[in-house]
This record gives C-alpha cells, sequence and structure tokens, in this order.
C-alpha cells in the first residue's frame, strides 16, 4: 500500500485525456463537496480553473455547458444517507436510492465505486476505482480510507453481443434498483465501452452473490489459507462471521482495533470482549506511522495468506452481516457493496501486528452510537420516506410531481405554501418566491404526519432545462454590458469574473447579496444601446458564414439568448425588470429596450440561416423557445404602451426606426 492524497491520483490518472463520462456510487453524498471539490476533476484538460467561490464555479460551469464540454455524470447514493440540507445545483444525473428491507432490519446502498471513461486520440479506457471513502469531505481529506485503481483497456475487437462481465452486470443492477426505465447517458457510454472488455480481475457485489461465497470460490477452494487480517470500522453484535472463517481452519484471525482520531473505540466494550474470547486477535497497524494518524479509520480491507500468495480485498464490506448477505428482491437483509480482489505472491509482510499487550480496561470505548452505516437497530432510524419523484421544468417554471402516496398525508414544508402533495401525476406553478429559493438551493422537503407525529423528509429534484435555471443571485446591467465587451476573450471575461466573485464572496466561499455593488444607467442609455448594438453584431454578423461558423452561431444564440448565465441577455432583462419595478427607470426607457431586444435579436433568431445544420427537433424547440421570449415581451410593452401617453400613435414608426437604425 502507499499513501496518497486521492484527488491528486485520480487527477495524474486522467492527465491530459478527456473525460467521456462517469458513474459515481456512494453511500453519503455531499453535493456541495462533490461539485467544487471532484467535479473540476472531470473537466481537467478544459483549463477552466475552479476556486472556493461558489459564483465564480457556478458561472464557469455554465460556460462550460454552453460550450458542451461537461461529460454525462450520473450519481448514485442512499437516500437517508445523503446531505439533507444541500441539493445538487449541477446538471448531473442523481438517484438517490432506497434498498428494499423487511420491516426491522435495514440495509443500504453502501458501495464506494467510481468509474471515469477517459479517451486520448480516439483510445478509451476506463479508470475502475473501487475503496471505502464516500463522496463527502471525510471520505476524500479527512478519514484514514483505502481505495483500490485499475485501468482497463479493450481486450477485443468484436464486441459481446449477448453475454455480459461482472461490472457491466453491476451497472444494469444499480439502474435497475434505481427503477430507472432505461439505462443514463453515462451508464450506456460506459457500458459500450465494456461490451469490447474481458474482466480478468474478481470483483465482488452483493447483486451476483454472498461474501462467503465469493472467499469459498476465489480463495478457500484454491488454497489452505493460514491467517486472516481484518481491516473494519463496523462490526455486526455477534460472532457469526468469526465462526465462519473459524470453520476454515484458519491458524490466526487479526483484526485491526477500529479507532476513532480521538483514540476512542468505535465498538460496544462487551462485543469486543466477545470477540476477543471468540478467538480474534485485536492489533494494530504493523506500519507504526499509521497508528499515529489523526484520523477515523474508515477502511475495509480483507487479507488472506496462504504458504504461497496472499490475496487483498479492498471495497466497501464492513465486517457485518448486510454487507456479507447477497440481494434478494423480496424480503432483502444485504447492503449494496462492492470490492475488488488482488492475488500476490507472500512476502512475508504483514498488515497488522499484535501488541505486545492489550489492556483493555484502558481503552475508550463508544456505548449506545447511532450510526446509519451500521445500524444495530431500525427503530433509530425512520425509514418510510414517501415514495414522491420531483422534477423542476426550469423553462416552464413548474414542478412536476410523481407520489405513490395512498394512504399518507404529505405537504410540502416551507414551499408552496405548504400546499398537500397529491397522490399520483400533478405539476404545481413554481412562483417568484420558491423560484428564488429553488433557485439557491433546491431541496424540497415534505412533512408526513406519523403516529400523530409530524416528520420531515428530504427529496433531490431531477432538474430539466436547467440552463435556464436561475443562478441564484443578481448583478446589475452594467456589469453584464461589462461582459459584451469581450465576447471572443476568455481572457478578460475570466478576470471579470474573479473580480465579481472575490467582491462579494464571504470568508467562508459562501455569495453574500448585500455586497453586490449596483450601478444605475439612468444618465447612461447610451452604454445599454453600445452594449446591445455589441451583442447584436456578434451574434448575426453581416458576413456570409461557412457551415461550421454557422453551427457556431445557432451555439451562441441558443446560449445568449435562452440561457441564464451572467453574460446572458436573461440575466440583463432580469436586471432592467428590477430597475424598473422599483423605479429606478423610465417606462419608455424599459419600452424602449424590450423593443431593441425583440426585433434585433429574437426576431432575428427565428430567421437564424443555421436551420439546415441543426437536428429538427432541436431547432423546433429551439424556435418555440424563441417565440414564446417574444410573447413575453409583447405583454410587456402592450401593458407599457398603455401607460405612456402618445406612444401607442408613434409605436410602429419608432420600431421602423430601431430596425432601421439597426439594420
Amino acid at each position: 500500500m502507499e499513501k496518497l492524497i486521492l484527488k491528486e491520483k485520480i487527477g495524474e490518472l486522467i492527465g491530459a485525456n478527456k473525460v467521456i463520462a462517469a458513474i459515481f456510487y456512494t453511500f453519503n453524498f455531499d453535493p456541495k463537496f462533490f461539485e467544487n471539490y471532484i467535479m473540476p476533476l472531470l473537466i481537467s484538460s478544459t483549463g477552466k480553473n475552479f476556486n472556493d467561490e461558489e459564483i465564480h464555479n457556478k458561472i464557469l460551469w455554465r460556460q462550460l455547458a454552453k460550450e458542451n464540454q461537461i461529460p454525462p455524470i450520473s450519481v448514485y447514493c442512499d437516500y437517508y444517507a445523503k446531505d439533507q440540507t444541500n441539493a445538487p445545483s449541477l446538471g448531473y444525473d442523481i438517484n438517490c436510492l432506497k434498498v428494499p428491507s423487511p420491516k426491522g432490519k435495514i440495509a443500504n446502498f453502501h458501495p464506494k465505486q467510481t468509474m471515469i471513461l477517459l479517451e486520448d486520440n480516439g483510445v478509451q479506457k476506463l479508470l475502475f476505482i473501487t475503496g471505502s471513502g464516500n463522496m463527502t469531505a471525510s471520505g476524500w481529506c479527512d478519514n484514514f480510507e483505502c481505495f483500490s485503481y485499475k485501468e482497463i483497456s479493450r481486450s477485443k475487437l468484436q464486441p459481446n453481443r449477448s453475454s455480459t462481465n461482472s461490472v457491466q452486470d453491476y451497472i444494469n443492477s444499480t439502474n435497475k434498483l434505481g427503477h430507472i426505465p432505461k439505462l443514463l447517458e453515462s451508464e450506456n457510454l460506459i457500458n459500450n465501452f465494456l461490451r469490447y472488455v474481458d474482466i480478468d480481475f474478481q470483483f465482488f457485489n452483493n447483486y451476483s452473490n454472498k461474501f462467503e461465497d465469493f472467499l469459498q470460490k476465489n480463495i478457500f477452494e484454491k488454497e489452505t489459507i493460514e491467517e486472516v487480517e481484518i481491516v473494519s470500522p463496523y462490526f455486526s453484535p455477534d460472532t457469526s462471521l468469526l465462526e465462519w472463517l473459524k470453520s476454515k481452519n484458519i491458524k490466526k484471525i487479526k483484526c485491526l482495533i477500529p479507532s476513532l482520531r480521538n483514540n476512542e473505540v468505535q465498538l460496544e466494550k462487551k462485543h469486543f470482549v466477545d470477540l476477543e474470547k471468540a478467538g480474534l486477535d485485536w492489533c494494530h497497524w504493523n506500519d507504526s506511522s499509521l497508528n499515529t494518524e489523526v484520523r477515523n479509520q474508515h477502511s475495509k480491507i480483507y487479507k488472506f495468506y496462504s504458504a504461497e500468495n496472499s490475496y487483498t480485498i479492498v471495497g466497501s464490506v464492513n465486517f457485518t452481516n448486510p454487507a456479507w448477505a447477497i440481494f434478494s428482491d423480496k424480503n432483502n437483509s444485504s447492503n449494496i457493496e462492492s470490492a475488488v480482489l488482488y492475488c500476490e505472491k507472500n512476502n512475508g509482510i504483514k498488515l497488522l501486528k499484535r501488541p505486545n499487550s492489550l489492556n483493555i480496561d484502558e481503552l475508550i470505548f463508544i456505548s449506545g452510537k447511532v450510526d446509519l452505516e451500521n445500524p444495530i437497530s431500525a427503530n433509530s432510524f425512520n425509514r418510510n420516506a414517501p415514495d414522491i419523484d420531483f422534477t423542476i421544468d426550469w423553462k416552464n417554471r413548474e414542478l412536476c410531481i410523481k407520489a405513490n402516496i395512498k394512504n399518507q398525508n404529505c405537504n410540502f414544508f416551507e414551499l408552496f405554501k405548504g400546499q398537500q402533495i397529491k397522490n399520483g401525476k400533478s405539476k404545481v406553478s413554481i412562483d417568484t418566491l420558491d423560484c428564488k429559493k429553488l433557485a439557491k438551493n433546491s431541496l424540497i422537503q415534505v412533512v408526513s404526519i406519523e403516529n400523530s407525529k409530524s416528520v420531515v423528509y428530504s427529496y433531490y429534484a431531477n432538474q430539466d432545462y436547467i440552463n435556464t435555471k436561475p443562478l441564484g443571485f443578481n448583478l446589475d446591467a452594467y456589469t453584464i454590458l461589462r461582459y459584451w465587451q469581450f465576447f471572443d476573450d476568455e481572457f478578460s471575461k475570466e478576470s471579470i469574473t474573479r473580480s465579481i466573485a472575490e467582491k462579494i464572496t464571504d470568508e467562508s466561499g459562501v455569495i453574500d447579496i448585500s455586497k453586490v455593488e449596483t450601478k444605475l444607467l439612468l444618465n447612461e442609455m447610451a452604454t445599454h444601446f453600445n452594449g446591445l448594438i455589441r451583442m447584436e453584431k456578434y451574434l448575426f454578423p453581416s458576413k456570409n458564414l461557412n457551415q461550421t461558423e454557422q453551427r457556431e452561431q445557432f451555439k451562441n444564440i441558443q446560449y445568449y439568448l435562452l440561457n441564464e448565465n451572467i453574460d446572458t441577455l436573461s440575466f440583463y432583462l432580469n436586471d432592467i425588470a428590477n430597475q424598473f419595478k422599483e423605479d429606478k427607470i423610465q417606462k419608455s426607457f424599459y419600452w424602449m429596450i424590450l423593443k431593441i431586444v425583440d426585433q434585433m435579436m429574437y426576431a432575428k433568431a427565428q430567421k437564424c440561416s443555421a436551420k439546415r445544420f441543426v437536428d429538427e427537433k432541436i431547432w423546433k424547440q429551439f424556435i418555440k423557445d424563441i417565440k414564446s421570449k417574444r410573447n413575453q415581451f409583447t405583454r410587456i410593452t402592450e401593458d407599457l404602451v398603455n401607460n405612456i401617453p402618445d406612444l401607442k400613435q408613434k409605436e410602429k414608426w419608432i420600431v421602423e426606426q430601431i430596425v432601421a437604425e439597426y439594420e
């Protein structure tokens, strides 16, 4: 084993390769940590520099989405172990799984598996990482964890047409557990790559067999094992697994004392003693430097020694009954785990060593600790979350609901005025207040009445049309106009972004709206008009465009006219509307801006010559969205005309002058 920082090692393995797709399986999941610490690894080839400032990273992600530089990413986590305070803010697939279990039992979705499909000059390989650390700061930075990594390359010229390998089966089974109608985009890409691969290593997961059967087939049927070493932070409150190992006539069964960073033993004293009496030798690390690490021990390692070979298993499998069981659709008592087996020559070096003396009375044991990862009883946790799926449609400002709650009374909590959730499919309009809340944090909470008590559950919503999601903060129009001076100058735009982020971000990296500087442009109409002229000329250049340039033009029109980011028209118009509501600009000025934008941007977009180079379905949706925007402008300007003296008689002439001036 070698001591590494996981993020640095994965960055080294990715190197200059392009990430094509990625799948992450985890028990605990922290969206903020994932988005700001892990996801930037997947776009390292773009040269974008992420930092600890939330606003800066949000803007960069929107720009990367515009350039189609974000690979398909899927995350699967345990519903009950996810972060309950913050939901994902970016557009990756997130699936929170509830592993079925009978009443009184708990089964967790517990693997810590990462698959990253890479490509370099048309050649693909799969980075396959198996370990013990969750997608949290503890799992990647703070705990003592163990990971293995493999680089899987194609091993055949022709794909498997009917048979599948163990990794494909694992992907398909997890997708099925999430009740997803078909494979997600990331799963499809990785699954297709694996059709050209014969897996040449032993991969354990609970979908296919018991851990005992895996050990029996791959180790005990091959050799006589003399010694076993176990590293696990969690243990079931009985000795059944130890007894099974003893039935294999193993001479020594050693186990690392499961210590936390403060030297507390993560085990009840009685069970610690019972395991020792049953034949388990409690040990420290053989490498003395590891014993002084001020970290929580969270690794899961098994080592089996024969006279000639040593077998090492690294993964998520604790020394617990649910971790060792096999998954079943009915009456399931098994977690979902993953692990990889390595075989090498026995070099005589051991992982653990028994201390010269072990005084149990000097150890500090944790009593009565309740832990979702190793629950003693289901009574300690509420696992009755209503079966509800939410999807936020950001473009149409609707929340789509699929609820299977026939016998449950559920209401929204601190959203949608606490209204009741109907059984079946329904939709709720997202008003301005709820839109602001969900833009900042799309976590949806539901309160359910159970045994006369109110219980609150948290849900991660799917997010459709996330490119139109408000950024969750406002900037003044003047700042946005600064971006329009540098359409193709990435360096200058990056400098503006950093400047803004530094000014309005507090020391913890969170946006502080009170620090936003605003500059009114009442007497600077020319600044607005010049900015709009620059935008119009950039999107609709007078020169003839070739096919490649027209495709690029269409992408830019989509981004600036229909997306929500700091440099888009939507963001600019939001601030103009706010200034109008606050009586900071005149009605006639607001009307003029909307007419210019409508006539010189959106009307021209409808006639964009790139139509013949764009997929028909994409084009139809594009035209539909452009027309919807123009209808919004029409409703606002008609209302303004009726409230501006003499403008109705002059409106047609003014519009003609606008068109003529810009033409």
